[in-house]
């Protein structure tokens, strides 16, 4: 079975985590210590090498105080006027 490779909606999912954990002033370590994962693991995510299920996204959205929506496909709906003129700061919208 051939690896499958990453899409456009999963490799904008991942740059968004790894946006957000930088600009928190976070390690991939300090992340997946909080998320109760191995840091290999998150990092892994962040490589695009390992796929994340559908409850580590909300615990990551939660994390980050965002929707999965934002996560998932960059969807501001949701959030918070003060959390979403954040979150344009920090992408530069």
């Amino acid at each position: 079975m051939s690896k499958l490779e990453p899409t456009v909606h999963h490799r904008r999912f991942v740059q968004r985590l790894k946006i957000m954990r930088e600009a928190w002033g976070m390690s991939q370590e300090k992340v997946a210590g909080l998320m109760g994962m191995k840091t290999s693991s998150y990092s892994d995510i962040e490589a695009l090498v390992k796929r994340v299920d559908l409850d580590k996204i909300v615990q990551l959205a939660e994390f980050y105080q965002v929707t999965t929506g934002f996560l998932l496909e960059g969807e501001r709906c949701g959030l918070s006027a003060q959390r979403g003129k954040q979150i344009d700061e920090l992408f530069n919208l």
